[in-house]
């Protein structure tokens, strides 16, 4: 039950930030746009009922035309899970920090950089 009603708070939120879902081996994707990564993390954060309130991780990804950066979130009062990608353009990797919503984004944000200029 708990995925269903991920599921219509993931669908909500994609319908604010534009972005597009879909399902990656029995996981959420929520696909954004760089601009709209802020808006998105808080928005996954502050679901009712179903909160993904745990960043596991973040990397940097080289998807060749496009940079991402790929956020694995889940929840500390239950199983669910919840990809976000926010996609960039190469020639201007940037991309909001979050930071301001999980300080332990710091050290996986520092090593985006390092990696990929992002």
């Amino acid at each position: 039950m708990e995925n269903k009603v991920l599921s219509r708070y993931v669908d909500e939120l994609a319908t604010r930030v534009n972005g597009e879902v879909e399902e990656s081996f029995g996981v959420l994707v929520l696909k954004v746009k760089a601009p709209f990564i802020s808006e998105t993390l808080i928005g996954a954060k502050n679901f009712p009922d179903v909160p993904c309130d745990f960043l596991h991780d973040l990397c940097g990804v080289d998807g060749g035309d496009h940079l991402e950066v790929v956020y694995q979130l889940s929840s500390l009062h239950g199983p669910q899970l919840l990809r976000v990608k926010a996609s960039m353009d190469r020639e201007n990797p940037v991309i909001d920090s979050a930071t301001r919503i999980w300080e332990g984004a710091n050290y996986l944000e520092r090593e985006a950089y390092d990696m990929f200029g992002i």
